[in-house]
């Protein structure tokens, strides 16, 4: 049954604030007492001196609260003579201190509402739709509450209503961390508080997380917003607040009221908090690093949009340079054209990683091995079946992957890799065709990169009607410059410029000197293969936080790591499960930053090359450094060291 309610939570009972003033802090209840007990004679073993050199202060009480490993069964503490008989071996304290401490929920689902008192004070506009308890399932997710709701309720200056409907799920056994996910694209989707992340095996709910999702402000499936045809995700983006809530506004209104509900449902908060989310989430997840650095203590990003209203003109620029090759643009390249591509690059660029397994690993060191001429057929050899492509297919792919113009020949966003990954599926679907009818067949980067830079990526945004022919004459008759110049404009109704709201802040490098001071953590994971925003924008970025930082600091904050061959957040031809999760909250919890993340194929990628072994493993590597063979079998990672390339 539905459990409505307006009444939620004021202070927490039993709880005072910390020095942030953003987090409960429980009262020491018996149960804590016994934790803390066994806290303490960490401390008695390590010695008060010995403890930050030998231990780690994160290693002794963090680790306290561990990460989940494996079947999501609570162990138990160690005893305190286990923890004195173990204190002479390193290992063993590290491997005790990695134990998770799992928190039972201290009251019923259906009794939060109540638990959570009158938040009316301080969220007058907070509703609760629905609490209600969910039975563990199949999928292995355990038993939880989930908390379905609104916050903001109002009525927008389109006069269409408008919230920001949120989901939060509480398993009944928890591991004391809280995870905010963000989805991609323009959000206006029902929020879905799995957990899921495209690279990752299992869900972090299914690993006994805490998980919060939302759907950034605004409903795409309104009533009303049906006749707007193909470009209805992103009309919302005429609506001030609307833009502003995509922004990160919505984010930063629900992470203080998720933990409130966390600590009534628990009766002890989050010990740690986390933010995670890819594309345009990897956007929101970055913007909440450098300007809430307070929010989460762990930050986990794929393929960021840095700089949205920058990347966007790329799909412009692309059917600039396609479309000459035939009106139709699923004939400009076909597949086999694109895999002819792909295996030049992999024959010039793959012994660079000491081993000829059929994978490009130096992405970066490759593109000095290419030599376009190469590629070109000679004459009278097009169409033969020779391995390369027509003359002007060259020069088109080549002036593409330079990235977009001015009319001065200015760069208006970075270059793109020649990468394996230009004979992905993914790959041709955001540049080329879909399968999708009612989108006459138009690819992904005409029908929503068209529509985004219609109305989301421009101040103020402009009208396009919702059909295939509109948006790719949109697309074809878009002046970049001024584009590029529209994207700074404020003019009223709207405040902040297109620009200001989306793009990372310039100075975001510098910003990440205050998330080291705060002890946070920003994890970043791009293919080399994308489709959609460059992973040299990425590569970049950290280049740039280690000149402004220094590179030891800059290593202790932010590392990014590069996946050869991925596509858009997961897919190609690339070892694409990883579990960057797990190396966040080690680093975060443990103090273990990430020397590398082990990959493995997806056992659903229907792209990983036959050659491949259905079990191959390779290392990820923090950026700039690169796997090389050393020796060994050549399907596993342990057999490639990370190497300064």
């Amino acid at each position: 049954m539905p459990c409505d309610s307006d009444d939620l939570s004021a202070p927490l009972r039993g709880a005072t604030r910390d020095r942030d003033g953003d987090r409960p802090r429980p009262v020491l209840t018996p149960a804590r007492a016994v934790t803390v007990t066994r806290g303490l004679v960490w401390l008695s073993v390590c010695g008060a001196t010995s403890l930050l050199s030998a231990c780690g202060l994160g290693a002794a009480l963090n680790g306290l609260w561990g990460t989940p490993r494996g079947p999501l069964v609570p162990p138990a503490l160690p005893g305190v003579a286990q923890v004195a008989k173990a204190a002479p071996a390193a290992a063993a304290i590290a491997s005790a201190a990695a134990q998770p401490v799992w928190v039972a929920a201290a009251i019923g689902c259906r009794d939060l509402p109540d638990a959570l008192g009158d938040l009316r004070q301080v969220h007058p506009a907070l509703r609760l739709d629905r609490v209600r308890p969910q039975e563990a399932d199949a999928q292995g997710h355990p038993a939880h509450c989930v908390v379905q709701g609104r916050l903001n309720r109002r009525t927008g200056a389109d006069g269409r209503d408008y919230a920001i409907r949120f989901e939060l799920r509480l398993p009944e056994r928890w591991n004391r961390r809280l995870l905010h996910t963000f989805d991609g694209g323009p959000g206006g989707q029902a929020p879905q508080a799995w957990g899921r992340l495209g690279v990752q095996e299992h869900d972090a709910l299914s690993q006994g997380w805490a998980v919060l999702a939302s759907d950034e402000g605004h409903d795409a499936q309104a009533d009303g917003l049906s006749r707007y045809g193909l470009v209805q995700p992103f009309v919302f983006a005429l609506e001030p607040q609307a833009r502003r809530d995509l922004a990160g506004d919505a984010a930063a209104a629900l992470a203080p009221l998720a933990g409130r509900m966390v600590g009534a449902y628990y009766r002890q908060p989050a010990r740690h908090r986390y933010a995670a989310g890819c594309s345009d989430g990897g956007r929101q997840v970055l913007a909440a690093a450098a300007r809430r650095p307070q929010d989460y203590d762990g930050y986990l990003a794929g393929a960021p949009q840095w700089r949205p209203t920058a990347s966007a003109l790329q799909h412009a620029w692309d059917l600039r340079q396609f479309q000459p090759l035939g009106d139709d643009l699923r004939r400009a390249f076909s597949p086999v054209d694109l895999r002819r591509v792909a295996d030049w690059v992999v024959e010039r660029c793959d012994v660079l990683d000491q081993l000829r397994d059929g994978q490009v690993l130096d992405v970066r060191r490759c593109q000095s091995r290419l030599r376009w001429d190469e590629l070109r057929c000679r004459e009278g050899a097009a169409g033969t079946g020779a391995n390369c492509l027509r003359a002007e297919q060259v020069e088109a792919l080549r002036v593409a992957l330079g990235g977009p113009q001015s009319r001065a020949g200015q760069a208006l966003y970075v270059d793109w890799p020649l990468d394996v990954g230009i004979a992905s599926a993914a790959w041709r679907r955001w540049k080329l065709e879909t399968d999708i009818e009612a989108w006459q067949q138009q690819p992904i980067g005409v029908i929503h990169g068209g529509a985004a830079l219609a109305y989301l990526w421009r101040t103020p945004p402009q009208t396009v009607a919702g059909t295939p022919q509109a948006l790719r004459e949109f697309l074809q008759q878009l002046d970049l410059d001024e584009a590029a110049r529209a994207a700074g404009l404020r003019i009223a109704p709207y405040e902040a410029s297109a620009r200001e709201l989306f793009d990372l802040p310039a100075d975001l490098p510098q910003r990440m000197a205050t998330l080291r001071q705060r002890g946070g953590r920003l994890l970043i994971y791009h293919g080399s293969g994308d489709a959609v925003v460059s992973p040299w924008d990425s590569t970049r970025w950290i280049e740039q936080v280690q000149s402004a930082l220094g590179q030891g600091a800059a290593d202790e904050t932010a590392r990014l790591f590069l996946v050869p061959g991925m596509g858009h957040c997961q897919g190609g031809p690339a070892t694409d499960r990883f579990d960057a999760l797990q190396a966040l909250t080690d680093w975060v919890e443990q103090g273990e930053a990430p020397q590398r993340i082990e990959a493995r194929t997806r056992p659903d990628n229907g792209e990983r090359p036959a050659a491949w072994s259905p079990v191959r493993s390779r290392p990820l590597c923090p950026w700039p450094r690169v796997p090389r063979y050393g020796g060994g079998d050549p399907e596993e990672a342990a057999s490639f060291r990370c190497s300064a390339g």
